[in-house]
């Protein structure tokens, strides 16, 4: 995997972006969806996480690939595409915010404040699991706004906006300096780690 180091960005804090869906980046889960582009604006660093993350959709997903730096060859069958899997997608996100958040999904499980649902904003971290039985995360995308995320899903995809909304739905995490780490989730004695903690393990269709 490629050295990680921090981005240079040459987006202005205050920006704002819009940014269709359609052409090769579509797929029948958007357009079920509805989803027609997506407009983020603010300073907060959320919404800077939002649109780096957005700036990002087509790029090919990469299991353990990219990082802090952007787009980078993953290990595995990812070593020969250059992408981003699902936490590298997010950890580049919040590095264009200045917030490191971790490498992994059970990292940034534990990078911030928990939040519901319903509160969900742009740049949240939105996690799922579809085996509760094993300790931490399966997955991880980027809320967009209270109804969309954008994730890097699985190899043979792109990076791509989604439902946030799925059965799996673990929870909601808020990173940010200023804010209390979420409680930690240990394995307990005989179970094993996280699947996250090895990269791009999950896949945000199933």
């Amino acid at each position: 995997m490629e050295t990680r180091r921090a981005p240079t960005s040459g987006e202005p804090m205050g920006t704002e972006q819009s940014v269709p869906v359609g052409g090769a980046v579509a797929r029948p889960v958007e357009a079920a969806a509805g989803l027609q582009g997506v407009v983020v604006r603010g300073r907060q660093p959320g919404a800077v996480a939002a649109r780096a993350a957005l700036g990002m959709l087509g790029v090919p997903y990469s299991w353990g690939g990219g990082g802090p730096q952007g787009p980078g060859y993953g290990i595995g069958r990812g070593s020969r595409t250059k992408g981003f899997d699902c936490s590298g997608l997010t950890e580049y996100a919040w590095a264009g915010a200045g917030v490191p958040i971790g490498s992994t999904t059970s990292e940034q499980w534990r990078s911030g404040t928990r939040v519901p649902r319903e509160r969900v904003r742009p740049g949240d971290l939105v996690f799922y699991d579809s085996k509760p039985k094993r300790p931490g995360p399966e997955h991880v995308g980027l809320a967009v706004d209270g109804e969309r995320v954008v994730a890097a899903p699985f190899t043979g995809e792109v990076v791509r906006l989604a439902p946030l909304e799925r059965p799996d739905l673990m929870g909601v995490v808020r990173p940010g300096p200023d804010q209390q780490p979420a409680a930690d989730q240990q394995p307990a004695a005989g179970q094993q780690p996280a699947a996250d903690q090895r990269p791009g393990t999950a896949r945000l269709s199933g």
